[in-house]
């Protein structure tokens, strides 16, 4: 079964909204990391 029909059975899904984007420090640089304590700090354009 794909993804896409099972997402098509969920009401109100919103991947940015449901799965907020998580970043470990190891997947940082060292200017990303001094930059921010949280990954959240961090204002990514994903458009």
């Amino acid at each position: 079964m794909l993804v896409g029909d099972i997402l098509d059975r969920v009401d109100d899904f919103d991947p940015r909204r449901d799965y907020p984007l998580t970043i470990a420090p190891a997947e940082m640089t060292d200017l990303e990391r001094n930059a921010a304590s949280r990954a959240d700090d961090i204002d990514l354009d994903l458009d």
